[in-house]
């Protein structure tokens, strides 16, 4: 749908700002930072990350999105940017919708 290729472009240009930014940065001066990403709910569609379908009742932290520097997420997937600006996707994978070129479920970011 509509909506979906214009949230896949919008995480691409995430993605892209992401990989800019690091690059203009000294190695040496750039301090890593870590954030600590917590998920819960339906999880029906692996959107969570979590490799399995159960419920997550309670904010747990997460294991799929270690290395996130952006997240985006919605109701049947998730979209990560990671800190070398790559792009992973889990959840709910019909009808293109992960950008993966398929219509396969995902697991795991």
């Amino acid at each position: 749908s509509h909506a979906a290729i214009c949230l896949f472009e919008e995480i691409c240009n995430l993605a892209l700002d992401c990989l800019c930014s690091t690059s203009s940065h000294n190695s040496q001066s750039h301090d890593s930072e870590t954030s600590a990403v917590y998920v819960w709910g339906s999880n029906s569609s692996h959107q969570l990350a979590e490799g399995t379908l159960e419920k997550i009742l309670q904010p747990k932290l997460a294991h799929g999105f270690s290395n996130a520097k952006t997240i985006e997420a919605g109701q049947y997937c998730t979209f990560a940017v990671s800190e070398d600006g790559s792009v992973k996707a889990c959840g709910k994978g019909s009808y293109g919708r992960l950008g993966l070129g398929d219509s396969n479920n995902q697991s795991a970011a």
